[in-house]
């Protein structure tokens, strides 16, 4: 545990899973947190619940008793955070609406709920597999079957925990200058638009190749293969040549393309599957690694805590139970404080920011998704983001990758090895407050920025490293990605259902860099937040590794072997009342979790006899016989379409939501969505009409901002080295050395041949 957040008190009224993960967050981070829980058995409660509730002191109140209210109004009186879950209408009823709390002027109050508190879907049931099926997630992710495929690791409660936490850190940055607190949300649907950054982007003027990565949603980019002994490895395309030179064949032995259409990525696969299967597992990682080649094994979650780099960077570790022993998520990125210098800032000023982070500047030296992802949402809070990219080694700014990491930014191009670039570079870092990248550990201090070389410039400085396996440990060298530590935690060993008979699979949102990201993102607002009242420096520390371990948190292994239910065979969820059934015409999600859902869904289906049945008495027993009851309930689902089941099972307040194929390309137009920010809309200049995620979190009194498109490579570096005192005639001097590219807007668009919608290309 930190002590960054040291003197923080929050107090947690939520139930269910990203209210106390948002929380766990906080307390890891120092916090002092009280949860208050309901009298009696908590029929939310999972082995889950035992991770994220460590840390935090527990008062037992009722809610609906007004002994027990004004107690825990006492609390939120001499509270900084508050945090909720309920439906704004339900925190009216419990008398903890606005004019409860309206004489708290310095609290924080975020409220999670599950499709935010406007719009038709405010009272929804916001359960996890209930938005991952609402809104067309679950058709985000190839499986062993066709339809809807059941997420594992519960992404919308993950999100919108994460959400929730940096939301919470940046108004109370605000509140170190203003002095005031305010009320933030997020919700599980935005939870989910976090993690589809990448593939839910619609442009106008698609070049040709935008939507090539995504653009196959049956076929996995980069997918796991099995080797010659049956074990299971996860390699990065460059692996190909490699393996072809080693078995004496060229290219001409594969077949199809790797990028080419969906049928032609199925047969390249194909013969990559091949070759692996002409060598055991261990022959083939030792050659990969060897040659500095991305690839890992797959791990199951119980392997992945005894892998050495999962020890080493403090991703897992020991805790007493009740039952005894049990290993558990740790950590997933560190904040260490130095002297900086005296704060500038005095009392606070009564007068509001227009936006969480106004007046703070990033520096962006970010690749790939886990770099750039966390500054573009730095930038939504309100920072000035500046991407510095590398004159020499330009990226590709021409897909959805780039369009996912990379609104809201400003860019310059240097030459970071010649002294003209170094000398701009130590120019931007004297005026700056955050660095931020994700090079391999070595490379920023061979170019003369790292963490110590900055601070010399900027005592002040929050720094931010971010990196595939973490600091320290036996891989720490090692190139890493998104795929590596979905192989090494057990993500894809769960997703694919492999204990119950799949096989390993890659869930292709990218979630490890992404939760690497808002991760990142956490860390700075805590280093912020910190050095506006102390003027310290912190050096914060991220893995892909560590994010990975904190998206199986929900795992916790106890020595009797306990642990989280896994996914069937088919991975349609994970038991017969919290997983999707198929339809006469398609699929249906139940989360029937509560002690009255079991017979109102029995009575719903006309199965009033599964209430008396011995087999199904109480939750232990339908654990015991899962496979029994949900053959039973798959009968029956299969009977009737799904907008019929629906409608009966909200008619008996059985908590229900068809798997919608249509919400992915539909989001963007929706009336509702598009009001409250969640799609936004650009003119970008290459693109035309541009539209992704919006807003992730509501400000009601700093509003988050967006401050523009996706950016292009050199798109103001001569608005750059004009504000840090360059003149015209050396700006010149610069761009003609190769020193700086200076862009200039193409005379017409791109070619209408190019025009195509994203419907077309998958």
């Amino acid at each position: 545990m930190s002590d960054v957040l040291q003197g923080i008190k929050v107090v947690d009224l939520s139930r269910g899973s990203a209210g106390p993960i948002a929380t766990m967050l906080l307390a890891d981070g120092g916090a002092d947190v009280t949860r208050v829980v309901r009298p009696g058995p908590d029929d939310l409660a999972t082995s889950a619940s035992k991770v994220w509730d460590r840390g935090k002191h527990q008062v037992t109140a009722d809610l609906r008793v007004a002994e027990d209210r004004e107690r825990v109004l006492a609390l939120i009186a001499d509270a900084d955070v508050l945090v909720d879950s309920f439906a704004p209408s339900t925190l009216e009823k419990l008398g903890l609406g606005p004019e409860a709390t309206a004489g708290f002027s310095r609290l924080v109050h975020c409220s999670i709920t599950g499709y935010g508190t406007e719009g038709p879907l405010r009272d929804r049931p916001g359960y996890d597999c209930l938005v991952q099926a609402r809104t067309g997630m679950m058709y985000e992710q190839p499986g062993h079957r066709p339809g809807p495929i059941f997420h594992w690791s519960p992404l919308p409660s993950y999100g919108a925990g994460l959400l929730a936490a940096c939301g919470i850190m940046a108004a109370l940055r605000e509140r170190e200058i203003s002095g005031l607190g305010q009320k933030v949300d997020t919700s599980l649907a935005q939870g989910v638009l976090a993690w589809t950054t990448m593939p839910w982007t619609r442009v106008e003027r698609p070049n040709p190749g935008y939507y090539s990565i995504y653009g196959c949603r049956d076929v996995s980019p980069t997918p796991s293969y099995e080797a010659g002994d049956g074990r299971w490895v996860h390699p990065m395309p460059e692996v190909v040549p490699l393996m072809l030179k080693t078995l004496g064949l060229d290219a001409s032995h594969l077949a199809g393309a790797q990028a080419g259409s969906c049928a032609e990525r199925k047969a390249w696969q194909g013969s990559v599957q091949e070759m692996f299967r002409r060598k055991p597992a261990q022959e083939w990682l030792q050659l990969f690694w060897d040659n500095d080649v991305r690839c890992q094994p797959v791990l199951s979650v119980s392997e992945s805590y005894d892998h050495p780099q999962i020890r080493a960077i403090g991703a897992v570790e020991e805790c007493k139970t009740e039952s005894g022993r049990a290993r558990q998520f740790g950590r997933a990125f560190t904040v260490t404080r130095q002297p900086g210098r005296t704060p500038e800032r005095g009392d606070p000023t009564g007068e509001r920011l227009s936006s969480p982070l106004e007046g703070i500047r990033v520096l962006d030296f970010g690749l790939a998704v886990a770099g750039p992802y966390g500054p573009m949402l730095l930038s939504d809070l309100g920072a000035d983001v500046i991407r510095v990219d590398n004159v020499n080694a330009p990226r590709a700014t021409d897909n959805q990758v780039w369009a996912a990491c990379q609104r809201g930014k400003r860019s310059i191009t240097l030459d970071l090895k010649s002294a003209e670039g170094k000398e701009v570079v130590s120019r931007l870092i004297s005026q700056a407050d955050v660095i931020h990248h994700n090079m391999r550990p070595g490379v920023a201090e061979r170019l003369g920025i790292g963490y110590e070389d900055v601070r010399a410039v900027n005592p002040g400085i929050v720094y931010c490293h971010v990196t595939g396996f973490g600091p320290v440990g036996p891989l720490a060298s090692f190139p890493g990605c998104d795929q590596m530590s979905q192989a090494l935690s057990g993500l894809e060993h769960e997703q694919g259902a492999t204990a119950a008979g799949g096989h390993p699979t890659w869930n292709r949102l990218g979630m490890c860099d992404h939760a690497t990201a808002i991760l990142s993102v956490l860390g700075v607002l805590e280093g912020l937040q910190r050095r506006e009242r102390t003027g310290e420096s912190s050096l914060v520390e991220a893995s892909i590794s560590g994010a990975a371990a904190f998206l199986a948190s929900h795992v916790g292994e106890a020595e009797d072997g306990s642990r989280f239910p896994s996914l069937d065979r088919e991975q349609t969820g994970l038991g017969p009342l919290y997983r999707l059934y198929q339809t006469a015409d398609g699929w249906i999600c139940v989360a029937a979790i509560k002690p009255d859902h079991w017979p109102a869904l029995c009575r719903a289906l006309d199965l009033d006899d599964l209430v008396s049945d011995p087999r199904f008495a109480d939750r232990p027993a339908r654990h015991r016989n899962a496979g029994q009851l949900a053959a039973r309930l798959s009968e029956r689902f299969a009977t009737r379409s799904g907008a019929e089941w629906a409608a009966i099972l909200d008619q008996a307040g059985v908590p229900a939501e068809l798997a919608s194929a249509d919400f992915i390309e539909s989001w963007y137009d929706e009336p509702s969505l598009v009001s409250r920010g969640w799609v936004t809309k650009y003119t970008h200049a290459l693109w035309g009409r541009t539209e992704q995620l919006g807003r992730l979190w509501h400000f009601e009194a700093t509003p988050s901002r967006l401050a523009g498109p996706p950016v292009i490579h050199g798109q103001h570096s001569e608005e750059i080295l004009f504000e840090l005192g360059y003149s015209s005639e050396e700006v010149a001097r610069l761009s003609e050395s190769g020193v700086t590219t200076l862009w200039r807007q193409p005379e017409s668009g791109s070619d209408p041949d190019s025009d195509r919608t994203r419907k077309a290309a998958i």
